[in-house]
């Protein structure tokens, strides 16, 4: 499994308490696709929040992912 770590600026929220998912801490998980992709396209596995700055709307998440013919699941 490979994982980089990514900072983005995201946009002032009206209703911050409906983003769970962006707290500190917390990792999402994709479950399931419905979809077809090729031996080789990168699957996002996890992203989690590892660092949050509420005073510039900046978040720094760690994304795990692999490809789905290198790697077992």
């Amino acid at each position: 499994m490979s994982s980089t770590i990514m900072t983005r600026k995201v946009e002032r929220c009206r209703q911050p308490h409906n983003l769970k998912l962006l707290e500190l801490d917390r990792t999402f998980r994709m479950a399931d696709i419905i979809f077809t992709i090729s031996d080789s396209t990168f699957r996002c596995i996890t992203s989690t929040t590892i660092k949050k700055e509420n005073k510039n709307h900046q978040l720094t998440v760690m994304v795990q992912f692999m490809t789905s013919n290198s790697q077992n699941w």
